[in-house]
C-alpha cells in the first residue's frame, strides 16, 4: 500500500481519490441522528484525517499475525459505534450531512475485487485462505441482509480519478477551503477525554487548503444523465455505458438532498506536476453545442492556474474537458469528443503509472 505525506493523523494517507455521498440526517435512523449531532458538536475528523485513519488501520490489519481484513472496529479502537465524516451545513438549508465510512463493507468488497485481479495461487501470500473464505462468507451474508446492492457511501480509486467520476461534476462545483487543524474525534461513551488524548489525535502536520468537487445530488444525477445521453449517441470505450449506468444506479440509492464529493487531496499536487504538462488546451469560457454549460478557468497542468497546485489544475481541467467531450458527442462531433476524452485518459494513465515507479 502506498502512502504520501498529508495533514492527517500520523501524516500518512493512501495515494487515492474518493467519491463520497453525504446524506442529510433524515436519511438515518433516529438513534443515529443523535449520535451524528453529538459528533458534529465535538469536532469531527476532516475528510483527509479520516482517509489517513483508514490507511493506518488497513496497514495495521495487513501487518498483523496472521493478516486480517480491516473492519469498522479498527477505526474506533474496538468500540462499536458509527464512524463517518460530517459535512457542515450550508446557509442555504442548514442541514447537517454525514458520509458513513462503512469500513467493514468496503474492505470485503475490495478483497473480492482483489481476488479477481490476482492469480489465485498468489493470494495466500497476502491473506490466509481461512481469512479469505471467512470474508467471502461475511460479504454474502451482508448482501443478503441489505435491500441495497449498489455499494456503500464511499468509493475509492488508487493513484487516479476515473473518467466516470469526472462526469459527475461541472467546473462550477469546485470548492476550496482551509481545514481547521484542531479537529479531533469526540470522547467515546464512558471515557473522559484528556489533554493527552487530544494531543495524540491532533494532526502532526498543519492542514493545507483542501480542494474538492462538491455537488448537490440533483446536479450530479443530471450530469450522469447527460453523460449517458452522450455515450448512447456515440458509444466509446473511454466511458463505457455499463459503467455510467452502474454509477447512476448507485447515486439513485441515496437521499435526494444528499451531496456528492470528489476528494482528490490524497493524490497530492506533486504527483500530478511530475506527470508533465497537459496536452489539453486552456479551458475557455464557452461550451460546445450540446454541452452541459460548463464554466471554469484554468490552463495546462503546470501552468499555475486555478489555485496554483498541479493536482488541482489537473482535476479541474479534466472535469471541464470531460464535460466538453461529452457535449461534443451529443452534438454529433464524435471525432472531436473522443479526442478530448482520449487526452484526459492519457493524462491520468501517465499519473497512474507512478504507482509502479521505483
Amino acid at each position: 500500500m502506498a502512502a504520501s505525506s498529508g495533514s492527517a493523523r500520523g501524516g500518512l494517507t493512501a495515494v487515492a481519490s474518493f467519491l463520497r455521498v453525504y446524506e442529510p440526517l433524515e436519511a438515518f435512523p433516529a438513534d443515529e441522528r443523535a449520535w451524528w449531532r453529538a459528533v458534529a458538536a465535538n469536532g469531527p475528523l476532516t475528510a483527509s484525517q479520516m482517509a489517513a485513519r483508514e490507511h493506518a488501520a488497513a496497514l495495521r490489519a495487513l501487518a498483523a499475525l496472521p493478516p486480517r481484513v480491516v473492519t469498522d472496529l479498527d477505526l474506533t479502537d474496538g468500540i462499536s459505534q458509527p464512524v463517518g465524516i460530517i459535512l457542515a451545513p450550508e446557509a442555504a438549508d442548514g442541514r447537517l450531512r454525514v458520509c458513513p465510512i462503512e469500513m467493514s463493507w468496503r474492505s470485503l468488497l475490495a478483497l473480492e475485487e482483489f481476488q479477481t485481479d490476482i492469480v489465485p495461487s498468489v493470494l495466500p501470500a497476502f491473506l490466509p485462505v481461512a481469512v479469505v473464505d471467512a470474508a467471502s462468507a461475511s460479504l454474502t451474508s451482508l448482501v443478503s441482509e441489505r435491500s441495497s446492492l449498489t455499494g456503500p457511501h464511499v468509493r475509492s480509486c488508487r493513484w487516479s480519478v476515473p473518467l466516470a467520476w469526472l462526469a459527475v461534476f461541472q467546473p462550477s462545483h469546485r470548492h476550496v477551503e482551509v481545514q481547521e487543524s484542531a479537529a479531533h474525534p469526540p470522547a467515546t461513551s464512558g471515557h473522559q477525554e484528556t489533554e493527552a488524548d487530544v494531543e495524540r489525535l491532533r494532526p502532526s502536520v498543519q492542514p493545507a487548503p483542501s480542494s474538492r468537487f462538491l455537488a448537490p445530488m440533483a446536479d450530479s444525477r443530471r450530469c450522469v444523465a447527460r453523460a449517458l445521453a452522450s455515450v448512447r449517441v456515440a458509444d466509446t470505450s473511454l466511458l463505457p455505458l455499463a459503467e455510467l449506468e452502474e454509477l447512476g444506479r448507485w447515486l439513485e440509492e441515496f437521499h435526494a438532498r444528499s451531496y456528492v464529493e470528489l476528494d482528490y487531496t490524497g493524490l497530492g499536487p506533486g504527483l500530478v506536476t511530475r506527470a508533465g504538462p497537459s496536452e489539453v488546451g486552456p479551458v475557455d469560457s464557452g461550451a460546445p453545442a450540446g454541452s452541459a454549460g460548463s464554466s471554469g478557468s484554468g490552463g495546462p497542468v503546470g501552468a499555475g492556474a486555478a489555485g496554483g497546485a498541479g493536482g488541482d489544475v489537473a482535476v479541474e481541467d479534466s472535469v471541464a474537458e470531460v464535460s466538453r467531450g461529452l457535449g461534443e458527442l451529443r452534438a454529433g462531433n464524435v471525432e472531436a469528443g473522443v479526442s478530448r476524452l482520449s487526452l484526459v485518459r492519457d493524462r491520468w494513465d501517465e499519473i497512474r503509472a507512478h504507482e509502479h515507479a521505483s
